[in-house]
């Protein structure tokens, strides 16, 4: 039996998306502005698909694109895109146009050039609510929480009608969650619970709940990490035989449980044994949807808040995440995203199979006593560990995956570069058969390559961000990394170190 990976695949925000959406209009009533300001992405992209294209207004183009990005349908996004600015010829872009740039070209990973069209927007119209937004989402990955937050501000002062909508609070969320800001949380979990008490009352009990659980990490730090050494260490197992993904050991009083670090969960803490639930009296929250591996499809659990988590060499207090019941009985206990810890560097040491968290002066000692070959790498994103690299000469943004397997490509980056691709089938523990790809690849991060004469290649259209639309273009998974590299995460220079042993 071939058991697909479980993933935990989406963000709160996300959940929220999904509740809203349920309620879009289905009539020739459809107001596209509206369910535009109420995140109903997919809705506003099929009712403008349905229309002829070349009679929809400019305006409407651009929405029709940028809804596009934010479901991360990008290929289509960016012919249309091309298009409007071979039509513009010599005339100069409107900010309008540049926005709608900006945010496809942050949901394809091209940061720096995102960046460049929101500066550009912003210039010419400096207090616009689409663009300030957009800006403030793409600053999450550069990891400028202060700026982000500044941003978001400045829009509720500056447009009192956008502090109601869905796509603002849902972005407060990811900006607020980013920055650690249980406060901000508390009260944008509040304003969603005004918004639906008189609309749907579970949807109203739920972000009441989620409110009143971030009101009790205002006196602490979310996902503050302290130990008692400059440099401590946990060793790693493997989850299973013959897989490279890896767990710790939280030991509490006679208890063990197995933990998985997975540098591709979003949420940061998820919960799956109901006793380690009850042991950490893990505070509870509304009602959460996670999106979970092909097999399982998706669970129903929810929010909860761990006021402390002690795994011995280190305690992680506030940390706020899911509780989701387990899939099936053999599952690990726990998954913890180690990124989400900002007090040290974190390396995931898979030539010696240990966990180190460093302070920021011990770790550059020992990376520069090191006699490991190493690159240092730009590091972009917030929750999961992005990372430029070039695939089959085209360049692309990577995300280092330690819950995932082997190297894998996005089939839409892999369409759009023209890759030679063979179809493949898996059949999974319920019958069913699952079609995707494969595709010689020649992957270059830095220095190093890895080298894969067939590597898989997936849609993963349901891992985007629920805001920007943004998903990896490749995957790095721990079976590449397994007895040669150590990968480093540093949050005060905002680097991802590899280490190789030769």
């Amino acid at each position: 039996m071939i058991r697909k990976k479980i993933k935990p695949a989406f963000l709160t925000a996300f959940i929220l998306l999904l509740i809203v959406t349920s309620n879009a209009a289905g009539n020739d009533t459809f107001d596209i502005e509206k369910n535009y300001r109420d995140a109903r992405f997919s809705q506003v992209a099929d009712f403008l698909e349905k229309k002829d294209y070349n009679k929809l207004t400019l305006k409407e183009k651009l929405l029709l694109i940028e809804c596009l990005t934010r479901t991360a349908k990008t290929s289509m996004a960016l012919e249309k895109m091309d298009k409007i600015f071979a039509d513009a010829g010599t005339q100069p872009p409107t900010a309008e146009i540049l926005t709608t740039a900006g945010i496809l070209y942050t949901s394809l990973g091209r940061l720096h050039e995102a960046k460049d069209f929101l500066h550009r927007a912003l210039t010419l119209e400096k207090n616009s609510p689409k663009a300030m937004l957009a800006e403030a989402m793409l600053r999450l990955y550069f990891q400028e929480y202060e700026k982000a937050e500044t941003l978001h501000g400045q829009i509720a002062a500056k447009h009192p009608a956008w502090k109601k909508t869905n796509l603002f609070l849902f972005a407060g969320l990811e900006i607020y969650k980013a920055s650690r800001n249980p406060k901000k949380l508390k009260e944008t979990y509040h304003l969603l619970a005004r918004k639906h008490k008189k609309i749907n009352k579970r949807h109203y009990r739920n972000s009441k709940a989620n409110s009143r659980i971030f009101k009790k990490a205002l006196k602490g730090k979310m996902f503050s990490v302290t130990a008692a050494a400059q440099r401590v260490v946990l060793p790693m197992e493997n989850y299973r035989a013959r897989e490279a993904k890896k767990i710790i050991r939280l030991k509490i009083n006679d208890k063990t449980f197995k933990v998985l670090l997975d540098t591709g969960n979003a949420v940061g803490w998820f919960i799956y044994s109901r006793e380690l639930k009850e042991i950490l009296k893990a505070e509870r929250g509304g009602r959460s949807l996670t999106r979970m591996g092909l097999e399982t499809g998706t669970l129903e659990g929810y929010h909860v808040l761990c006021k402390s988590v002690d795994f011995g060499a280190f305690k992680m207090e506030f940390a706020a995440g899911q509780y989701v019941p387990k899939p099936y009985p053999e599952f690990f206990d726990a998954n913890l995203n180690p990124v989400f810890i900002r007090e040290r560097v974190v390396s995931l040491d898979y030539i010696e199979q240990k966990l180190v968290l460093s302070s920021k002066e011990s770790f550059d000692k020992e990376l520069a006593a090191s006699t490991l070959d190493s690159v240092k790498l730009p590091w972009y994103g917030y929750e999961r560990a992005f990372i430029p690299a070039v695939v089959n000469k085209s360049s692309g943004l990577a995300m280092i995956e330690t819950g995932a397997e082997d190297i894998a490509l996005k089939l839409d980056f892999a369409r759009r570069r023209q890759f030679p691709l063979k179809a493949g089938k898996r059949y999974l523990a319920n019958g069913k058969v699952f079609e995707f790809f494969r595709t010689p690849v020649d992957l270059a991060v830095g220095k190093f390559h890895f080298v894969r004469l067939a590597a898989e290649v997936w849609p993963l259209n349901r891992i985007y961000n629920p805001i920007t639309g943004l998903t990896a273009d490749i995957i790095i998974g721990p079976s590449a990394l397994e007895g040669k590299f150590i990968v480093s995460f540093d949050p005060f220079d905002k680097n991802i170190i590899l280490q190789y042993k030769k």
